[in-house]
């Protein structure tokens, strides 16, 4: 094995080196379109490095509240705009129901688009459980202040909305 290298290392030292990735050569042509790509991706995500608009609500129910809530939709309107999201329980479903519950306080995470709320808000918070009727069970509402780019927390307590 004398003046030769094998490509491989075999795990101890003998004073032979494989030849690394740093020391091949690329052509002009490949090393320019790693470069493109490379400032390609810094440009993208520089425009992602905003902080986002976002809505952390907790969510607590009353005791007035005794069916189970499985979907709970989140509407946000403000002078600028409105939205609105819709989240499913994904905890584990009880031993006798076919979709699992929300188990309270939880925590919802509402993300904003940036032309979205900003400023002074109503939120308002409807609990149901879809799998049984399209019907409100409980509701909550709260006037709160989104700030853009930034992390709005607010908590809410559901209330059961009488049949």
């Amino acid at each position: 094995m004398t003046g030769r290298t094998t490509g491989r290392t075999t795990g101890r030292l003998t004073g032979w080196t494989t030849p690394s990735t740093s020391s091949v050569r690329r052509p002009a042509r490949a090393r320019g379109a790693a470069i493109v790509c490379a400032m390609s991706l810094a440009t993208v995500t520089a425009g992602c490095a905003k902080d986002p608009t976002e809505l952390l609500l907790t969510v607590s129910v009353d005791s007035t509240v005794t069916q189970q809530i499985t979907s709970i939709l989140v509407t946000v309107n403000g002078a600028t705009g409105g939205t609105s999201h819709i989240f499913q329980s994904l905890a584990a479903p009880a031993a006798d129901a076919f979709i699992p519950a929300f188990y309270f306080p939880t925590s919802l995470d509402l993300l904003i688009t940036k032309d979205g709320v900003a400023g002074d808000a109503q939120i308002v918070v409807d609990a149901s459980d879809p799998t049984i009727s399209d019907t409100v069970l409980a509701r909550g509402a709260l006037a709160a202040t989104i700030t853009a780019a930034k992390t709005t927390t607010a908590s809410v307590v559901l209330t059961a909305v009488p049949p």
